[in-house]
């Protein structure tokens, strides 16, 4: 299957939208009359990280990504605070935004995340969801999950974070030196692919080329919701969810029984693959997630 390279593209509309007093920034790709297709990235991205995608997808799909708060052009938190439940409120503040009708979803690692909870709040509001690498991760932080004890939990997050405050943020003298830096991380990734995503996920400052990241967007504060809690949301979606998994990745598989929670579910596992896997195996995944999505429409019609 071709896809096509996001420069064949008519670049995306910027959209601010207001959440918690932060002022947040979406791209759209505007197609009237088609079904709306959010987007939602992960952590230390970016939403223009979807253009390969949305050059698959787009001619079908209304498309909305947003950058999530402390990533790309949104803003920042000025208290660095960057809880689950905060993303949630965001994105709750984008599909509020949104006309009427049905949306559907794909999302990446923390945005999986994010989009699972957002779907088990409002389950009436979404018809189907894709999810890379985002059911069973390091987020819901509760002794269930991790086996941490609460006092060893919080004192850990106290000690990351007052390193990260003190930690000064990396600079680069170039685009490409940054693209080098991403090339280094995921040394898999196309060349042409990566100084594409590094090209909109630095700025420029004073001192040379930086993430536009918050650093501290990386901790995840220790009283998120427990997991029974989680579990809860994920029995409340009612849309169909597939799920990609790498078998390359650190994240691990998702139990049997939490997928059990969820009323249609298929798992793919993409041989090759890492957690950035629909970089790395794009084709393989838009030819999943396109039939899932027409069909998932098709019978909400």
């Amino acid at each position: 299957m071709m896809v096509a390279e996001p420069a064949t593209m008519i670049e995306p509309l910027a959209m601010r939208f207001t959440s918690a007093g932060l002022s947040l920034n979406a791209w759209q790709w505007p197609n009237p009359g088609k079904p709306i297709l959010l987007l939602v990235h992960g952590g230390r991205d970016h939403a223009r990280s979807w253009d390969h995608v949305v050059a698959a997808l787009g001619t079908d799909y209304h498309v909305i990504a947003p950058d999530l708060r402390g990533h790309g052009d949104s803003d920042w938190s000025p208290e660095g605070h960057y809880a689950l439940a905060d993303h949630v409120l965001d994105l709750a503040a984008l599909v509020e935004q949104l006309p009427p009708g049905p949306l559907t979803i794909v999302a990446h690692s923390l945005g999986g995340n994010i989009a699972l909870r957002l779907a088990g709040i409002w389950p009436d509001r979404f018809v189907a969801m894709a999810g890379i690498e985002c059911l069973e991760m390091p987020l819901t932080r509760s002794s269930p999950v991790d086996g941490i004890a609460v006092d060893d939990r919080w004192r850990e997050w106290i000690e990351q974070r007052h390193a990260i405050d003190q930690r000064a943020p990396r600079h680069y003298s170039s685009i490409a030196a940054a693209a080098q830096r991403m090339s280094d991380e995921f040394p898999t990734l196309d060349a042409a692919l990566v100084d594409h995503l590094a090209r909109h996920a630095v700025r420029e400052a004073s001192d040379g080329w930086r993430w536009k990241y918050d650093n501290r967007s990386r901790l995840r504060p220790p009283d998120d919701i427990a997991s029974h809690e989680f579990d809860a949301l994920l029995a409340n979606i009612r849309c169909p969810v597939l799920l990609f998994y790498g078998d390359q990745s650190w994240v691990p598989l998702p139990s049997p029984d939490r997928l059990a929670l969820l009323p249609s579910i298929d798992l793919r596992r993409i041989t090759g693959a890492g957690h950035w896997l629909h970089h790395e195996r794009l084709a393989e995944f838009v030819g999943a997630v396109r039939p899932f999505l027409d069909q998932a429409l098709k019978e909400q019609r």
